[in-house]
């Protein structure tokens, strides 16, 4: 059990955007200010990415983590470093294993394999052909939502948990949300507004993927139309 919490540390320690966390506020200041002056591209996307690393400094150690699309751990860490308690979903059976060798046996880190929707199955999870060959790489492209990229030969099923009755049943209140789930969360993010559920969770997170295609651009458009309509303030959906 010692030896797997200290991998679990060492793997903390190493992640980037545990360094830029632990930095003191005017080194992330000034660096975000002087070199992103001069790259403008995705603007919006990474004032929120700094946006999300800076929430995470103000989290209290213990306050619940869901982190829905953990692949291996990297933003899951950035959490655990601040004393977090973390639920960490991933459907990819690449990606847990290499999860589960940072965080086996820590304490604050439950892994559940599998992917999270608006009610519980078991789908198909499609990967693209590049995981024959870079497998870590490739696994954040694997989806439940098949795209031209994807192939049938190396898809795998997988288990999806309904992520409604999953909070309902933790019976306390989430402090992040944290949505990348490659083309699944247009679904998702409306039906936590549907339920209410949105305003019992402090802030959410949300990759959108709108290049998939254009049917899911003009969902997604909705998705944020309803967003600004309804005046609900803790759903963001330009992370990254």
């Amino acid at each position: 059990m010692e030896a797997a919490r200290q991998d679990a540390e060492h793997a903390i320690a190493k992640c980037p955007m545990v360094k830029r966390v632990d930095h003191p506020y005017w080194y992330n200041w000034l660096s975000w200010h002087c070199y992103y002056r001069f790259r403008n591209r995705f603007k919006v996307q990474r004032r929120v990415a700094w946006e999300f690393i800076n929430y995470i400094r103000t989290l209290p150690k213990g306050a619940l983590i869901i982190d829905c699309g953990a692949n291996v751990g990297q933003v899951t860490a950035a959490f655990v470093k601040q004393g977090c308690e973390v639920h960490a979903f991933e459907p990819d059976p690449y990606a847990i294993e290499k999860f589960e060798s940072k965080f086996a046996g820590h304490p604050q880190v439950h892994l559940h394999k599998a992917a999270v929707g608006t009610e519980p199955g078991e789908l198909m999870l499609f990967r693209t052909e590049r995981f024959e060959t870079r497998p870590e790489r490739a696994t954040i492209e694997s989806s439940l939502v098949r795209r031209d990229i994807h192939t049938s030969g190396n898809a795998v099923s997988v288990q999806v948990i309904d992520l409604i009755a999953f909070i309902r049943q933790l019976d306390r209140r989430v402090d992040v949300l944290k949505v990348d789930i490659e083309g699944a969360e247009v679904d998702l993010v409306n039906r936590l507004i549907d339920e209410g559920l949105h305003r019992e969770i402090s802030a959410i997170y949300v990759e959108t993927h709108e290049r998939f295609s254009d049917d899911l651009a003009q969902r997604t458009q909705a998705l944020r139309d309803r967003v600004r309509r309804e005046g609900i303030r803790n759903v963001n959906l330009d992370w990254v």
